[in-house]
């Protein structure tokens, strides 16, 4: 027991001791159940490397075939408005996505889609490289199935008009043969269905 005198505890040395070893058995304590948590927690840590690696490379594999497939969709819109101009050959097109690249350069923010550009430069090809002019048909080739079609119809009418007793036939209304193609190919969701659509047309 302590001792007191003028107010104040006096321990004799045994007990000054035993409080002492109790403090440190009470801090000992304190530290072995943080190093016991410190471990269980690197233990758990440990078991969920694995996992996390694994969901790591499931993003890093969901990133790229994202970016895979954009690419993918990229290409397909391209050939698909190339070939809305009658443009099927593949170093045709990858020469005019170069020559859209330049252009889109020095517009920068102003620069239009792919699609806008072919149809602006099958109006004006002063917008394409001279050795671009000439490739794009306005609607894809309307213009020369239109002709073929006006000269048929003249024809036949010269033909029926020399004819005594006869009379002029009416005006044959236009072939809608290119807003058909043109439809068709929008509507196109695969390279196959492109390639089909292109056969298609110049098998007729």
């Amino acid at each position: 027991m302590p001792i007191e005198q003028d107010g104040k505890k006096y321990y004799d040395g045994d007990e000054i001791n035993q409080i002492v070893r109790d403090r440190l058995a009470k801090e000992s304590d304190k530290r072995a159940l943080v190093v016991s948590e410190r471990d269980s927690l690197s233990a758990e840590l440990e078991a969920l490397r694995p996992q996390v690696a694994g969901v790591e490379a499931l993003t890093q594999q969901k990133a790229d075939l994202e970016a895979q497939l954009a690419k993918a969709q990229g290409q397909f819109s391209r050939y698909q408005a190339a070939t809305t101009h009658g443009v099927t050959d593949p170093d045709t097109i990858e020469a005019l996505e170069f020559a859209h690249q330049k252009a889109a350069a020095k517009l920068g923010d102003k620069a239009p889609d792919f699609a806008t550009y072919l149809s602006n430069a099958a109006t004006d090809e002063s917008m394409l490289p001279s050795y671009l002019r000439g490739v794009l048909a306005s609607g894809g080739d309307e213009g020369g199935e239109q002709t073929q079609t006006q000269q048929t119809q003249t024809q036949t009418q010269t033909q029926q008009t020399k004819r005594p007793g006869t009379k002029p036939p009416k005006k044959a209304p236009a072939s809608n043969a290119n807003d058909q193609f043109r439809t068709a190919v929008s509507q196109a969701t695969t390279f196959e269905d492109l390639q089909k659509l292109q056969q298609e047309r110049q098998a007729r």
